[in-house]
């Protein structure tokens, strides 16, 4: 569908005559269609929130996230959107069960393809926008101050072109 809706050219054409980025909801099973998508259009921007909205949240529904997200993690001009967390998790969703698929997502895009949001007003469904960010900060704790300034401005100020 993703290579269907590019492949007209109006789209591709807006995208590049108004400096415009593709950022779409897609679910997890369908991340190899972006990468086909990313590797066909490689002078696009294509910016996957949700962390690519894994629905499988058991242990082989990870690792077949992990596999889908680090063959797309190959394609330089894709970057994560970590958003959202209570559409994935639900509302009361806690550090300890995201960690783990935030970190994958930043191994294997890097802090300058990823980029930290709040979701709100949805997210406030669930947590306040302190308590969402200090979850944030609490996940990424470990990393450097220069990796976090990419996480929480950096990638996004390059990404969709703000500085």
């Amino acid at each position: 569908m993703l290579l269907l809706i590019l492949s007209g050219g109006n789209g591709r054409a807006m995208l590049a005559k108004y400096d415009l980025r593709c950022e779409m909801e897609i679910l997890a099973p369908d991340l190899p269609e972006l990468a086909a998508a990313a590797r066909l259009y490689p002078g696009m921007q294509f910016i996957l929130p949700l962390m690519g909205w894994p629905i499988d949240l058991t242990y082989s529904g990870h690792r077949a996230w992990q596999r889908d997200m680090k063959i797309l993690s190959d394609c330089r001009n894709v970057a994560v959107n970590i958003i959202a967390m209570e559409c994935i998790f639900g509302f009361n969703w806690t550090v300890d069960q995201v960690r783990h698929w935030i970190s994958d997502t930043i191994d294997f895009f890097g802090p300058e393809r990823c980029m930290f949001a709040s979701h709100m007003p949805i997210a406030g469904l669930a947590r306040s926008f302190h308590d969402l960010y200090s979850a944030y900060f609490d996940v990424v704790s470990n990393y450097s101050a220069s990796d976090r300034q990419k996480l929480f401005h950096g990638a996004a100020t390059r990404i969709y072109g703000l500085g």
